[in-house]
């Protein structure tokens, strides 16, 4: 049982980790979003496509992390449900109708990302919590 805790505690850490490294990726792109929406241009776009791409990467990490924790906890049903969809028409317009709505579009959906990675991290810390009580 003990090395079942420690192993969702541990898990759980990893979770955390990910997710946090999303945030501070997602607030990199959400400022070159900005730069993008009022003086950017073809290496704006691909610097801040660049910073989506990394944190798509940690909520991918994240998520893994997230699938093994629910296996150490019988309660853990509400996992959180976080995307960084930036592939499809999107992507498309970001590049070649770099213009202020498709630019728009892009820093909305970096801001739903960000907010979902938030919860997430929440919800992992409070899990977090009550496993380190149970130490």
């Amino acid at each position: 049982m003990e090395a079942d805790l420690n192993e969702a505690v541990n898990t759980a850490n990893d979770a955390l980790f990910h997710l946090q490294k999303a945030d501070e990726i997602l607030g990199h792109a959400e400022n070159w979003g900005f730069v993008d929406l009022f003086a950017g241009g073809m290496i704006t776009t691909m610097i801040k496509r660049s910073k989506m791409s990394d944190a798509k990467r940690e909520i991918e990490q994240a998520k893994r992390s997230m699938q093994r924790l629910s296996g150490y906890l019988q309660d853990f049903r509400n996992m959180p449900n976080m995307t960084v969809d930036m592939n499809g028409f999107l992507g498309f317009a970001d590049y070649f109708f770099d213009g202020v709505v498709a630019d728009w579009f892009v820093q909305t959906k970096i801001n739903d990302a960000r907010r979902q990675v938030k919860d997430a991290i929440s919800e992992v810390q409070g899990i977090l919590d009550g496993l380190e009580e149970m130490q």
